[in-house]
């Protein structure tokens, strides 16, 4: 299935509402430790589903090293497994530089879903256990057929740069601006 894009307009917006610092009652953390959460389950809506996986990631050593990166990978669809696993290879992948803010970070907060009944594409801030902050786009579709038919599950999960992205209009009260 073809990943479809997001206007860059949709991006600023979104980005725009994860900045104002608010956190909606839907995405406050959980207080279930990541490895009682659920398993993949045709019950669980998309952005169920992304935060179970950023509530496993913020406890991500909680009970055994790395359970959470691997609750994210039990979320990963057989089609991303297959191409970021086994476990062991995932872990690596997560604990690099583009991920690693994801793991055992301080907040979380998440913007509107968008998508359809086949894909599904959350928006996620990231407050990093350093205190930075990084945006990450979780892209989920629901599984069409075999073992998890139904299931929403993460297809990829892609860092969105905005810091990198050039403003669509000048922003007239900067320094210098006419």
């Amino acid at each position: 299935m073809p990943v479809r894009s997001i206007s860059f307009g949709t991006m600023v917006l979104l980005i725009g509402v994860l900045c104002l610092g608010q956190t909606p009652p839907s995405s406050r953390p959980s207080t279930q430790p990541a490895s009682a959460g659920p398993s993949p389950s045709p019950a669980l809506t998309p952005q169920q589903v992304v935060r179970i996986q950023l509530t496993a990631l913020r406890r991500n050593d909680d009970p055994a090293p790395d359970s959470g990166i691997a609750k994210v990978f039990e979320f990963a669809s057989p089609e991303n497994q297959a191409q970021t696993g086994p476990l062991p290879k995932f872990i690596k992948m997560v604990k690099t530089a583009e991920y690693l803010p994801m793991v055992n970070h301080r907040r979380s907060m998440l913007a509107p879903l968008t998508g359809d009944d086949k894909e599904s594409r959350q928006l996620v801030r990231i407050i990093a256990g350093d205190g930075s902050e990084a945006f990450f786009m979780f892209i989920l579709h629901k599984q069409s057929d075999g073992k998890y038919k139904g299931c929403w599950m993460t297809e990829g999960v892609v860092r969105v740069r905005p810091e990198n992205a050039a403003p669509a209009q000048p922003n007239p009260d900067a320094p210098g601006a006419a």
